[in-house]
């Protein structure tokens, strides 16, 4: 008894062990997720609830299930770490709305990405299982919503008294957080019919957000949407989308470089709007539902993209596949160095008189692409006219598109230009040895001369040598096991990144932890005796960048070795230190 007593007194006097000099504020998780349940192997599971008001980080160490429309609030920052797993679950209408002002830190790593997915067994996943993931922000839209011009209410049916659904208003630099390493499989859905959810919803986010490294596979209705505002993008991929792979409207000015579609035969938008059949395009662009002339016009600019449809441009039965770019209703989306290929109506669908006119005006530009394998006929000259009409002008797309000032190429033949691009489960987007598309890509023209577009000879998103899509992304979600948690980083912590030291040592009373990040990470500190075994931990906390130290109460310590073990999503660091009795 008198053991048990002092093994009880000892574990008091440890768990006040860290005493933190600075710190990030966060709220644990799990303060506000509850746990559910647990799986086969022990898995932790935990299901969100309905409001974020605080700055809340989730933990790696679980699999959590979002339910219902779960939003974070103005004045919130909701942060997940790299390796975490979200299943949304089918049921319940699951949504993850980012509101003005509120913001998501999403950051994965190449090796542990962050995964928002489908919370059905594999086998039973559908696109539309749930939601998607939505963010709005405060940067400039054309869009008007109760007679405010410049704010909208998002599509969804997410909107709330609280006015937790509207995007919009003037700050172009507005930040609404960063998504960078994140998979979101199975989401987009209708819960308002013709008012739905995509995978990524964006509206009026700002270039003060971060979004790169993001894949949407298999949504149930756009893969990526942004309904104005202007961040700007790079390494986007899509996978198999019911509707348009990145859909522009209500004046997004952001830019995007390095992107893929690929389209499954077996989904596509069959319904339309009940009457008329689907309409499915790699790009969908409109200034505005109505393809007025409200102001900022929609204005994107969109340079190596490579937009795939279905093999050998067939039209698969009881499906409907449109366009590589369907750029209509007077929109002024640009297109730069891409490579289009595989869709049974056209290339590039330039519509209606309004976007024609700005089209011939140099109002928007499409400049050193590739079309190649569309059209119903699966012939390479594939770029559908302007709509004719009163006041339509005389010069057709055909010939805007491929003048010599514009230098398009609709002769290549597709079989020529990319390695594997149509293989659904293991694709090889890198051009063939002596393929068109290893060269051509130009950047002298004003609107992609800027130092934000990198300078590459090949057209498309992938080089010869690219690695961007390695580790991180995943062609197969319906096959991957997610009931298991990602394995956890072992690879030491880049000096780069992370530098630590203790001090005195060996330590008499304190030992003080005295560490420096050079970039935001989530860190777990532990410490072990030489036997391996735990004497205390601090859980996963966020560090922004900067200088931080701990003081380490050792007077409860028997003289000896200990090792201090940093772990994080980028790595682990253990260093050594004694204690002196």
């Amino acid at each position: 008894m008198k053991k048990l007593l002092t093994l009880f007194v000892f574990v008091l006097s440890i768990s006040n062990i860290f005493s933190q000099a600075t710190a990030v504020d966060t709220i644990r998780g799990d303060v506000f997720f509850t746990q559910e349940a647990t799986p086969t192997g022990g898995t932790k599971v935990s299901t969100a609830a309905s409001a974020i008001t605080k700055n809340t980080t989730l933990t790696s160490d679980k699999i959590w299930i979002l339910k219902g429309f779960v939003y974070v609030r103005s004045g919130a920052t909701l942060t997940i770490p790299a390796g975490t797993i979200i299943r949304g679950d089918k049921g319940s209408k699951a949504a993850l709305i980012v509101a003005r002002g509120g913001k998501l830190v999403a950051e994965g790593t190449a090796s542990r990405p962050i995964i928002f997915t489908s919370n059905q067994a594999i086998g039973d996943r559908r696109p539309g299982d749930w939601g998607g993931i939505i963010i709005l922000g405060k940067a400039k839209t054309n869009a008007a919503f109760n007679n405010v011009a410049g704010e909208g209410q998002i599509e969804g049916g997410v909107d709330t008294p609280d006015k937790d659904g509207i995007y919009g208003g003037t700050d172009d630099n507005d930040n609404s957080g960063t998504l960078k390493y994140v998979r979101i499989e199975y989401a987009g859905v209708a819960f308002v019919p013709n008012s739905e959810i995509n995978g990524l919803t964006m509206g009026g986010v700002g270039k003060g957000t971060k979004i790169d490294y993001v894949q949407v596979s298999f949504s149930g209705d756009d893969a990526f949407e942004w309904f104005g505002g202007s961040v700007d993008s790079k390494y986007l991929v899509t996978l198999g989308s019911t509707d348009d792979d990145f859909d522009t409207d209500n004046g997004f000015s952001g830019r995007v470089q390095f992107g893929i579609s690929l389209r499954d035969p077996r989904y596509s938008d069959v319904t339309g709007n009940g009457t008329t059949p689907g309409d499915s395009n790699g790009f969908e662009s409109d200034n505005n539902a109505g393809g007025n002339y409200n102001q900022p016009y929609t204005s994107a600019i969109f340079s190596n993209m490579t937009i795939l449809g279905v093999p050998n441009a067939a039209q698969p039965a009881g499906q409907y596949f449109n366009t590589g770019a369907r750029i209509r209703r007077n929109s002024r989306q640009s297109i730069f160095n891409s490579v289009f290929m595989g869709f049974p109506n056209a290339g590039v669908f330039v519509e209606n008189i309004p976007t024609a006119l700005a089209a011939l005006a140099d109002s928007m530009r499409f400049e050193n692409n590739i079309i190649s394998g569309n059209g119903a006929s699966g012939g390479f000259t594939s770029i559908r006219n302007f709509s004719t009409g009163t006041g339509a002008p005389t010069t057709t797309a055909q010939q805007w598109l491929t003048t010599a000032i514009y230098k398009n190429d609709s002769a290549q033949v597709a079989s020529s230009l990319l390695e594997d691009a149509f293989n659904l489960t293991n694709p090889k987007f890198a051009p063939k040895t002596g393929s068109a598309a290893l060269t051509g890509a130009e950047f002298t023209d004003s609107y992609v001369n800027s130092t934000y577009f990198d300078k590459v000879a090949f057209r498309g998103a992938v080089g010869p040598t690219s690695t961007w899509l390695n580790g991180w992304t995943n062609f197969n979600p319906q096959q991957t096991d997610y009931s298991k948690l990602q394995s956890a980083a072992v690879g030491e912590l880049s000096a780069d990144i992370f530098s630590a030291k203790i001090f005195p040592n060996p330590a008499l009373n304190t030992a003080t932890l005295s560490f420096s990040v050079e970039k935001d990470l989530n860190l777990s500190v532990k410490i072990y005796d030489m036997l391996g075994r735990e004497i205390t931990s601090q859980s996963n906390r966020r560090y922004l960048k900067g200088s931080y130290s701990m003081d380490v109460n050792v007077n409860n310590l028997a003289a000896g070795l200990y090792l201090v073990n940093f772990l994080s999503e980028e790595g682990q660091k253990t260093m050594r230190f004694s204690v002196a009795k």
